[in-house]
């Protein structure tokens, strides 16, 4: 589709305070603007889960999960609706023309691309992208495009259909066959509409939470995100990456992943967050209490940033020593969040 230069159409997105995975800065930056949508992030978003992944990777979420296909139906700020990609490439001439009517009725898109025309990338890749507007030509993709960093680019229409019309060659296909999890994924395209509405923060939910974090205890409940993986929860997750480290000095793991200590480091700024909120918001009265769980979280907030900087200089100089001093920094850290977590849960449980 060719548009009109002077035509645009760019939805709001608010800056996410999450760092590790787009799919929670996507969704944080859709509802940001909502006063209640906050209350509900601060109500949730205190349970760390991990799971090995593939090639034996650690895989660092919260609850709800960072999987928006089974999880934001969850979140009451948003209206999901869950597209079949043959059906657009029936009904629309090109991908643009279909994201151009859904942006127009006030839904962003959520689509799997090839990351070659996207990012000006040197190879093919599949990766899920979040579209909100288009000036143009160009339409605005968000993702952490820059070394990690929550970023927008534009990317030209005709490169746009031709990244989607990418996902149907033969490479992509075969690997369908063989990957359960992206064959349930890759076939649909998730438009996404914010809802405003009433939210009651629930201090008996965050306690449970809080509780099951200190406890490493299963917070799903009624389900499971990945039924035929071993979970781990709450701080155990500590010993999952001291494991994940303990196969670098072995010599049985190469690949790096940064994204399990980021999202260590993201739970201290939500948990600082978290000691604000309940201030201000839920347990007037407590203020003192709160502001020195909010400094004990600090303290504990800097030295998760230590552990994720030398873990990106262990990338980098392949040091064994980088790797013992984060698994010692990692024990210390499990040692010193636990008091901190039992004088939250005595603030919130009357």
């Amino acid at each position: 589709m060719i548009h009109n230069e002077e035509i645009e159409r760019v939805l709001p997105v608010e800056s996410p305070i999450e760092s590790t995975w787009a799919s929670y800065s996507n969704l944080f930056s859709i509802i940001g603007k909502y006063e209640n949508a906050y209350s509900w992030i601060m109500n949730h978003f205190t349970q760390m889960v991990g799971v090995t992944k593939n090639w034996g990777l650690p895989n660092l979420t919260f609850i709800p999960s960072n999987d928006p296909l089974k999880e934001w139906d969850k979140c009451p700020f948003i209206e999901v609706q869950k597209m079949r990609r043959e059906i657009i490439e029936k009904k629309w001439n090109s991908l643009s023309d279909f994201l151009t009517d859904t942006i127009n009725e006030g839904y962003y898109g959520y689509v799997f691309l090839n990351q070659f025309q996207v990012r000006k990338s040197n190879k093919n890749g599949l990766h899920r992208n979040f579209v909100y507007g288009y000036k143009g030509n160009c339409f605005l993709v968000a993702d952490h495009f820059d070394n990690g960093k929550y970023k927008t680019v534009t990317v030209d229409s005709a490169l746009l259909d031709e990244a989607f019309a990418y996902m149907n060659n033969e490479e992509i296909l075969s690997q369908l066959e063989t990957d359960k999890i992206l064959n349930e994924v890759y076939p649909y395209i998730l438009l996404v509409k914010p809802i405003d509405r009433e939210y009651s923060f629930d201090p008996s939910l965050l306690a449970c939470y809080v509780n099951d974090l200190l406890q490493s205890k299963n917070s799903f409940k009624c389900y499971e995100y990945y039924p035929n993986c071993k979970n781990v929860f709450g701080l155990n997750n500590y010993d999952f990456l001291i494991e994940y480290l303990d196969k670098f000095i072995r010599g049985n793991m190469r690949l790096l992943d940064q994204r399990p200590f980021t999202l260590v480091r993201d739970h201290k700024k939500m948990m600082i967050l978290r000691m604000e909120y309940l201030s201000n918001h839920v347990l007037q009265g407590k203020e003192r209490e709160l502001s020195e769980v909010r400094e004990l979280y600090t303290e504990l907030y800097m030295k998760t940033a230590n552990i994720l900087g030398l873990f990106l200089k262990y990338a980098v100089e392949k040091d064994n020593r980088y790797i013992a001093s984060i698994q010692g920094r990692l024990e210390s850290l499990k040692a010193s969040e636990k008091p901190v977590l039992k004088k939250l849960l005595d603030i919130l449980e009357p």
